[in-house]
This record gives C-alpha cells, sequence and structure tokens, in this order.
C-alpha cells in the first residue's frame, strides 16, 4: 500500500512505518512536504487538529496513494500552563472523513 505523509522529518516518518509494522500492514511510504494551511505555531488543540487534517489532506491532491497522513505539533493553554499538543490525521482516498471526538482529563 502507498502512503503519503505530510513531513520530510525523519522521525515522523520512522513512526509512521513503525505504526503500520506493527499492525503488520505493508507500506511504500511518501514523505512530502505540504502546507498546514493554519500558523507556522499552532496555538490551540482545534487548530493543531486542523494542520493535521489540512496536511492529509493536501498529501492525497494528484497522487496515486491510498492514505494522507498528516502530523501537526503545536500548544495549548491547560490548566497547568502552556503545553506542547500534537495531532495526527489519517485520510483515505475516496472515503467520507470520519471524525473521532478526544477528551483530555
Amino acid at each position: 500500500m502507498k502512503i503519503a505523509v505530510g513531513s520530510t522529518n525523519p522521525a515522523k516518518i520512522k513512526a509512521v512505518e513503525t505504526g503500520f509494522k506493527l499492525r503488520e500492514i505493508n507500506v511504500s511510504v511518501i514523505p512530502l512536504k505540504v502546507p498546514s494551511d493554519v500558523s507556522e505555531q499552532p496555538f490551540s488543540d482545534e487548530e493543531t487538529i486542523k494542520g493535521a487534517i489540512n496536511r492529509a489532506e493536501n498529501c492525497l491532491k494528484g497522487l496515486d496513494v491510498q492514505i494522507g497522513i498528516g502530523l501537526e505539533g503545536g500548544v495549548t493553554e491547560t490548566p497547568f500552563g502552556l503545553c506542547v499538543c500534537n495531532w495526527g490525521a489519517l485520510i483515505e482516498k475516496g472515503q467520507p472523513p470520519r471524525r473521532c471526538t478526544v477528551s483530555i482529563a
């Protein structure tokens, strides 16, 4: 299976490859420099999630791949102060978008 990852960061590429390998799914990963269409430094979970989704969607444009993956890092205000947040999005070509809800306690 061919997938595109919206990053050229070797650590992020390796993380994606490892994730699929652990599920025993053979993939060919294409790293891409694609825009997130959010701030250079996202400043909320919402903006960081949107950046990950945008990267995943941008990976699918004009490429013969089955999956686009976007990984985005940001910062968010919490009761404990400013914290780093990281979000990922996986979009399958030709499939309707699915949303998940995450609750952080």
